[in-house]
């Protein structure tokens, strides 16, 4: 038997940031073995995903609406005119995905599964909770360390005189920051010290819709991405980035160290992406849209020689990482900052001392991301446009991988987001002699495809959302070259696809995987048929069917395709369920214990809420605000203070953004300073301490170690100091810094220390000083009696 091997060629956009692929087209499969359906008249699924409230009608199709999706079947070519019309108190902000627009119209022309989307937005500017500081010039000026979500500031920065704690702080500089004040220390005359949270945007947006992007005037304009580095071989043509714009890498890139292997041409990606929010002032997120509309055309020339030392023939390169333009939204005086970076990397492989050179580029357009909708939860977008070309020289018969990835994820403000992937890839399988066929069995396909898929971090945007990671679209599109010799005489179908399993996977999406068929002359791929019609062509084991209707029941079977086009008897018949629409709130969280740990830190645990579609985290308050956002039912909650009292509620939440009614309030005080577990001393060396606290060196998920505290100077005056680093709880040995403030003075002084804590008493311990400003110290850790 001759194994014939797989050559994957891949680009991977993406942003920061759920959903499923293009609409499948309606056609069965062409021709093959039993119960394949006789073909008919092409049909393609265009899709229309508004964000706000609106309706839209079209000029010659049939558009079905449920909970806000439309689509309509119309015959492949068809060109579609749509018309928007915004709700009372909305209007018409712009439409993605049209090949023209003019005023409140989008033309399509519907040649593969499309997806237009018009942007709504409410007439009323956006309203901020009362409770919201952004952080002026002067006070950023200021801002002389943030270390572990400590922030230092000179006594210059005077508005912080009236910041509560409570309060939101918001940076609107750079990458931007957005933080909970949880303690505040105020030195005479000198620094002020803020112990912060991160915060989401719920904390910041109290009612109001956000748009923002490249195709809208939220963009921020032009503007030079930030090149944190380039890799071997890797240039920019253009350094000015503007987002929208686009962005070009040269490659010459040699991939062993006999140059007899290399990676060269260009890859061209045009980033466009776009972020809508609505928010409402008594249920928090309702609505958002993550999208990026790129445009990539990568043109590369792959060259494997024989390299004797390199017989395994994996080479990872890296091509570069930069920030790309933030995008700026303004929430009246309230900047919210998304900022995009993008890492590129290249990774081939080529088994065995196998001889490939090639030539292959394409180009992609389209439009990938999230939707969601309060009661309906996540759902993808996508819309592909994609075309290439396939050109090998002299022999190949190869077993290899070549992807150029571009990973481009958001954060927002400087806490990382959602990330979008997008991956077209040509796939081509076989031998085959360009120079000569005499005596060669040459059977070569290259097929163009398109992989893309959703994740990442979304309680960015909204305390009850999670991470998640959904596929967007996976498939094969188009067939670039398809080469049978008559030599080959291959009428022997694959195996039979093995046995399936079909699992509803989401409200609109089913997952199935198979076990693999067999052929003597090479798999090209599975076809997927769902309910008796083709759904898509895939080179995997394995498809998610995405953008279907909840509570609806398709049955799916795979049938297996080779080299030569013969198709294996179908696969087993296997049917799911979608879940139908959840519109049901968890139970309300139970049985909460809550119990002082420390003098600094409380546990609370809770007996887990029921759901019909299932819990997908809970969220953790205090003082009506929210803390932490979980997946499990106990929590340790630290930088706290000695003595004091707190109270917490409890909710749970489902996919679908459902919550449920709140806990009753459960309260505790943390323990007293003389119950802390250790007794911290600081010295000058040659003096007696000056500083004796107790503390607990409470150790959070991750083994981080955080103590904001005050002191007294050997000069009467107060002082204040952050403790943190990583403590082993295997070795007791805790790596940490102390950052110290000063009363009357700017300076900021830095120490680190090595303290393995397994012992009563420490002893001295030598503090290294990082920044100078005063005289060498010494620290100590006795263990406090119980």
């Amino acid at each position: 038997m001759r194994i014939i091997p797989t050559l994957l060629i891949g680009i991977v956009l993406a942003l920061a940031g759920c959903g499923s692929g293009d609409s499948p087209t309606a056609t069965p499969p062409a021709t093959g073995g039993p119960d394949i359906p006789s073909p008919q008249v092409p049909q393609v699924i265009l899709q229309v995903s508004p964000f706000g409230e609106g309706t839209v009608s079209a000029d010659s199709a049939r558009l079905v609406c449920t909970d806000g999706r439309c689509s309509a079947s119309v015959a492949a070519g068809s060109q579609v005119t749509l018309k928007a019309q915004a709700a009372a108190d909305w209007v018409l902000d712009h439409w993605t995905g049209c090949d023209s627009t003019v005023d409140d119209r989008c033309t399509v022309t519907v040649t593969t599964g499309r997806t237009a989307q018009p942007f709504f937005v409410r007439t009323t500017a956006p309203q901020v909770h009362a409770d919201v500081v952004v952080l002026s010039d002067a006070t950023l000026d200021a801002l002389v360390s943030d270390t572990r979500l400590v922030l230092t500031f000179t006594a210059a920065a005077t508005q912080l005189a009236s910041v509560d704690v409570g309060a939101v702080i918001v940076s609107g500089r750079g990458n931007g920051f957005a933080r909970r004040v949880l303690k505040k220390i105020v030195l005479p005359g000198g620094n002020y010290l803020l112990d912060t949270l991160q915060a989401s945007l719920s904390d910041i947006v109290l009612d109001g819709t956000l748009v923002g992007g490249a195709a809208t005037t939220g963009s921020g304009g032009s503007g030079i991405a930030r090149v944190q580095s380039l890799g071997p071989g890797v240039t920019l043509a253009n350094r000015a980035r503007p987002l929208g714009a686009t962005s070009e890498f040269n490659l010459d890139v040699p991939l062993n160290a006999a140059n007899t292997s290399r990676l060269t041409g260009k890859i061209s990606i045009e980033w466009n992406p776009e972020v809508a929010l609505d928010f409402r002032m008594l249920g928090g997120l309702k609505e958002a849209k993550l999208i990026i509309n790129p445009t990539v055309r990568p043109d590369v020339t792959f060259i494997r020689g024989p390299d004797p030392e390199d017989t395994a023939g994996e080479w990872p390169v890296d091509l570069g990482i930069f920030t790309l333009t933030p995008i700026y939204l303004q929430v009246g005086p309230v900047p919210v900052v998304f900022v995009p970076t993008v890492r590129a990397y290249v990774t081939a492989h080529a088994k065995g001392g196998v001889q490939v050179n090639f030539t292959s580029g394409y180009s992609l357009q389209g439009s990938y991301g999230a939707h969601y909708r309060k009661g309906s939860g996540w759902d993808g977008v996508s819309t592909t446009s994609l075309d290439g070309h396939f050109a090998p020289v002299g022999a190949l018969k190869f077993e290899g991988e070549l992807g150029i990835s571009v990973y481009m994820g958001v954060a927002v403000y400087d806490v990382i987001g959602p990330f979008i992937q997008v991956g077209p890839y040509v796939r081509a399988t076989g031998e085959i002699n360009t120079d000569s066929t005499a005596g060669l069995c040459t059977k070569f396909r290259a097929d163009l495809g398109i992989a893309a898929k959703v994740g990442g971090n979304f309680k960015v945007l909204n305390w009850y959302e999670s991470k998640f990671e959904l596929t967007l679209i996976d498939q094969l599109i188009k067939n670039l070259t398809d080469v049978q010799g008559a030599a080959c005489h291959d009428t022997q179908p694959p195996t039979k696809p093995g046995s399936t399993t079909v699992v509803a996977s989401g409200l609109r999406s089913i997952s199935l995987k198979w076990e693999a068929s067999t052929d003597e002359g090479g798999m090209r791929g599975y076809q997927v048929l769902r309910d008796d019609l083709d759904l898509a062509t895939t080179g995997h084991k394995s498809y998610q069917d995405t953008r279907l209707e909840p509570g609806r029941e398709h049955c799916y079977r795979i049938v297996a395709i080779d080299l030569s086009g013969n198709r294996s008897v179908p696969g087993d018949r296997v049917c799911a369920t979608t879940p139908a629409n959840d519109r049901m709130a968890p139970s309300t969280p139970s049985d909460i214990h809550a119990s002082a740990i420390s003098t600094t830190a409380i546990h609370l645990s809770w007996q887990a809420s029921t759901d019909d579609s299932g819990v997908a985290g809970y969220v953790v308050s205090t003082e009506g605000r929210s803390l932490r956002t979980l997946t499990d039912t106990a929590l340790d909650i630290g930088k706290l203070q000695p003595s004091t009292s707190h109270c917490y509620v409890i909710t749970a939440f489902d996919a679908a953004g459902n919550v449920s009614p709140p806990s009753a309030p459960v309260c505790v005080s943390t323990l007293p300073p003389e119950r802390a577990a250790w007794t911290l001393q600081l010295a000058c060396v040659g003096q007696s301490y000056n500083i004796s606290n107790h503390v607990d060196l409470d150790a959070d998920s991750d083994s981080l170690v955080n103590v904001t505290d005050q002191a007294m100077d050997y000069s009467g005056t107060p002082l204040a100091y952050h403790l943190h680093g990583t403590f082993d709880p295997e070795t007791k040995v805790l790596h940490a810094q102390i950052d110290w403030a000063f009363s009357n003075s700017s300076d900021v002084r830095l120490d680190t220390f090595t303290a393995t804590l397994s012992m009563d008493d420490t002893g001295n311990l030598p503090l290294t000083q990082v920044h100078r400003t005063g005289c060498d110290g010494h620290i100590r850790f006795t263990r406090n009696t119980p």
